[in-house]
């Protein structure tokens, strides 16, 4: 079935839920948080989606990188690519075999001073381009 994956930001745990649970209107909190799964360690992050391998890729805005997680056989968090692009990367999601990350430089914004640290970056990673051990073969 399905998984709702979610986390507090600075949470360094993320947690799953099956979503056919939250889908009753009549299933009690008790009921929901006897189900929810502490599934393991994850990055300080904005952003978390999955794929349609079952693998979970998440922002990590203290390294300028993007995490990735395979659960298949075990919990195995790994950063799939580290640059200086990925100024706080915010945003997450996949759409035609591509993984796009925005970029807000939200540390440039705390001190209200965004002028002068543009571009804001959307970054594009193909998706089939990350191989079995899950690093990137090409960009």
């Amino acid at each position: 079935g399905y998984i709702i994956y979610y986390a507090s930001t600075l949470e360094d745990k993320l947690f799953t839920v099956p979503t056919k649970l939250i889908r009753k209107p009549s299933i009690s909190t008790e009921e929901v948080e006897a189900h929810v799964f502490a599934g393991g360690p994850k990055t300080v992050s904005e952003s978390i989606v999955t794929d349609k391998y079952g693998r979970i890729f998440l922002t990590d805005f203290e390294h300028s990188s993007i995490a990735i997680i395979e659960t298949n056989n075990a919990w195995n968090l790994k950063n799939l690519i580290q640059d200086e692009i990925l100024r706080w990367p915010y945003g997450i999601s996949i759409a035609n075999g591509y993984l796009y990350v925005t970029c807000s430089a939200f540390n440039h914004l705390i001190d209200d001073n965004v002028t002068g640290h543009e571009p804001f970056h959307i970054v594009k990673i193909n998706i089939q381009a990350i191989d079995s051990t899950n690093t990137i073969k090409e960009l």
